[in-house]
């Protein structure tokens, strides 16, 4: 007799999270999963209480009730360094850089100290960190502004290497808050096809984002938040249809536009 078929376990998962901040409720019991290789994309209205979430998952603060679980492993009560250490990388909507830094003193930093390591190998930089920014610079396309300072960088280049550095910690998981915003349509072509290959690399990606065409592109799923908690959860498709999601997020008009962009007609 042949062995049934296992279910591989979600390489992240979110178990009932809640997160207050005095009488707000910024996540309200709140449960999703992402599996190796995925593509989330989060969307909702400002003040649903995405980049909190973002926050709960990164450990930057802990939630009230629930747990956030890493392969398997509860990583609730981590400080943001553990969690980094664990396997999650991140980048936030304001730069978030050491400006007086150049982009690749930026990208060496975190690939030297994004990994777990002791005292003494922090002492001096690893030749495999120093690789490892060469090689993710080169992936971002900033290799040739390696010796520009950081906080002279337009807005573009900064995010590209934010994508870097948080690349550099060799995530299995990475959390993008904001990817495009601010980008004109150009420089959002170029960040699709970036995160594309990112993905393509082997890396989860989770991705908070208002600018709904390049949500659709690439997410394989779609949650869409309001008041803290989950209003949607499937296929972008879906999610066009869905009369809830048109109400309270999108509109009419915007939701018949992503139907068309997935070929579905009217």
């Amino acid at each position: 007799m042949s062995e049934a078929p296992t279910t591989a376990a979600p390489l992240l998962a979110c178990r009932n999270v809640t997160r207050r901040f005095g009488a707000l409720v910024a996540v309200n019991d709140l449960s999703f999963e992402v599996n190796a290789n995925e593509i989330l994309g989060i969307g909702g209205p400002n003040g649903a209480g995405k980049t909190t979430l973002f926050d709960v998952i990164s450990g930057f603060v802990q939630a009230d009730e629930g747990a956030v679980l890493h392969r398997g492993e509860d990583i609730s009560r981590m400080q943001p360094h553990e969690v980094c250490h664990h396997g999650l990388g991140r980048t936030f909507q304001l730069n978030a850089n050491f400006g007086t830094l150049s982009v690749y003193e930026n990208v060496l930093a975190a690939a030297q100290f994004g990994r777990h390591r002791s005292i003494l190998a922090s002492a001096s930089f690893d030749p495999r960190a120093r690789e490892t920014a060469w090689e993710l610079l080169e992936l971002v396309g900033l290799q040739d502004l390696h010796d520009h300072e950081a906080s002279n960088l337009p807005v573009v280049d900064r995010k590209r290497m934010m994508i870097a550095s948080a690349l550099a910690t060799r995530p299995d998981c990475l959390l993008m808050d904001e990817p495009v915003g601010g980008l004109n349509a150009r420089e959002i072509e170029e960040m699709l096809g970036l995160v594309r290959r990112i993905r393509d690399g082997g890396t989860a990606i989770i991705l908070i984002e208002h600018v709904m065409r390049f949500l659709v592109s690439l997410s394989d799923r779609v949650l869409i938040m309001h008041h803290g908690e989950r209003l949607f959860l499937g296929k972008p498709g879906e999610m066009a249809h869905d009369e809830k999601v048109a109400e309270v997020y999108l509109g009419k008009k915007a939701a018949q536009r992503i139907r068309e962009f997935v070929g579905e007609g009217t």
